[in-house]
């Protein structure tokens, strides 16, 4: 019997213009054939089953077969080929359409598309049918259409929207890898963490040390516990903003308390070092994607200070995994939130822009003008999901602008932006947007160079620019993405 990777179903979209790898297993030494828009392949298993098909660059079809023939077994699949994109990450990127505030107008307005989803199934520990959700879909691909809309990712939604706006007659295939209330941890394997010594003395080794020093009933009855704890909470939120339309959610936390967080350490927690990369993500690998988009490190923030080590394994690991060195990733910028200030939202937010400039084929997508100060999940998720299709599309930029310091001298900072030709101030109190230490500066702008000129003398030694959790946004590039936030030392 041959076996593929889940994805692998009718209606699949596969990913045309670049070559596709294809691994299924069937019996040892088995010789296998298979036949893909025209082109024929013929290889054997190996010892253990294991079957790679190769195919080259096809163009974009909107109809063809995948037929795959073992000596006793047969595979005939529908598929399309187009462009196929990995949408992942944590709550933000999982938040779903009916969820979005405009996704009533959206559904409204719906026409027929040719953009086809595929959620994969959240399995949180599959060792145990109890967490296991009896209601779990098994992953499939669906048309896109104003009855299903509601299940998309809502960033996914309107990435693709505006991305399929520029290449109208072609197939796109949506992916969707996300859980919320992940760290980077959950998504990578232990190999991968153990490349990052901070990783392993900051996250993996505490929490396994949590979970030797209890037994197993101990922490089934803690995780059990937050469960009852968490559906109460919920129950009454969701009361007082039936009874109390008035107030912002930030209003009614004042009064009930904040959202339980995090849950207990568990064997079965989806939280745990490693679980979901084996769970879900290595579920659906190999499989060729145009690029991936990257959502995450809201509950990275409490040890944000090694995010610049984690990112690059997630890259790699997924690069790895999927068989593609290269492939592009977009990584999305956490959002403006009032967190608490003990979470260092600005330390990430910079660590991904390290990262952006350290690897090869990623790109940044800025958010932080987007969001709400006491809304984690801000309901409108159509700037931040079209300014990715943009950036999907090379509409204006493959990258959201960045600050890199150029010049210092006597009396000059001068700062020059990437990805910018324009840059330019917006809002009240724009000319003190820097924070320079309380010292005096007078600002100088000419294209994409910005210059703080200082008395002589008055040079700071640090100056920083939306280093806040929720920050304000002045400093845009002509096309209206915001500078990423920024510190130098002088």
């Amino acid at each position: 019997m041959i076996r593929l990777n889940p994805l692998y179903k009718d209606g699949a979209v596969l990913q045309a213009n670049k070559p596709l790898v294809i691994e299924g297993y069937a019996k040892g030494l088995e010789q296998i054939h298979a036949c893909l828009s025209g082109k024929m392949l013929t290889v054997r298993c190996d010892k253990d089953g294991l079957f790679t098909l190769c195919f080259p660059a096809l163009p974009v079809s909107l109809s063809e077969t995948l037929f795959i023939e073992g000596e006793g077994s047969q595979l005939s699949i529908s598929v399309r080929l187009g462009h196929v994109f990995l949408f992942a990450g944590q709550s933000n990127m999982e938040f779903k359409m009916k969820q979005e505030a405009h996704f009533e107008e959206e559904r409204a307005a719906f026409t027929e598309s040719s953009v086809y989803y595929y959620n994969v199934p959240q399995i949180e520990y599959e060792d145990c049918e109890e967490t296991i959700p009896s209601d779990l879909e098994e992953g499939s691909w669906k048309s896109l259409d104003c009855e299903n809309l509601g299940e998309l990712s809502a960033v996914a939604y309107y990435a693709v929207k505006e991305y399929q706006s520029h290449f109208p007659q072609t197939p796109v295939g949506i992916v969707s890898c996300c859980k919320g209330g992940t760290i980077a941890c959950c998504w990578i394997s232990e190999e991968y963490a153990r490349k990052s010594p901070a990783a392993m003395s900051v996250i993996v080794n505490p929490y396994a040390a949590q979970m030797s020093a209890k037994s197993r009933e101990v922490t089934e009855q803690e995780r059990l516990a937050y469960i009852d704890t968490s559906v109460k909470y919920y129950a009454l939120r969701e009361k007082w903003a039936r009874e109390h339309p008035e107030m912002s959610l930030g209003e009614i936390k004042a009064n009930i308390g904040g959202t339980p967080w995090p849950p207990p350490a568990s064997p079965k927690s989806f939280r745990r070092p490693f679980g979901l990369y084996r769970t879900m993500f290595r579920k659906i690998v190999p499989y060729t994607f145009q690029e991936a988009v990257w959502y995450q490190g809201e509950d990275d923030t409490y040890h944000a200070e090694i995010y610049r080590e984690l990112l690059p394994l997630i890259v790699g690991q997924w690069r790895e995994d999927l068989k593609d060195s290269y492939l592009p990733f977009t990584i999305v910028q956490l959002h403006f939130f009032d967190d608490k200030p003990e979470k260092l939202w600005p330390v990430l937010r910079q660590a991904q822009q390290a990262v952006i400039r350290k690897l090869p084929n990623l790109r940044l997508v800025t958010t932080f003008d987007n969001g709400l100060p006491d809304n984690i999940h801000y309901p409108d998720k159509s700037l931040v999901g079209k300014r990715t299709g943009e950036i999907l599309a090379r509409k204006y930029y493959s990258c959201c602008p960045m600050a890199v310091l150029e010049e210092v001298d006597e009396n000059h900072i001068v700062l020059n932006t990437e990805h910018c030709l324009e840059l330019r101030l917006s809002g009240e109190k724009a000319e003190s947007a820097l924070e320079t230490g309380g010292i005096p500066y007078r600002i100088e702008i000419e294209g994409s160079r910005l210059c703080l000129v200082f008395e002589k003398g008055t040079l700071p030694k640090r100056i920083s620019y939306g280093w806040s959790n929720a920050p304000k946004a002045v400093l845009f590039n002509e096309v209206g993405y915001p500078v990423s936030p920024f510190q130098f030392e002088i």
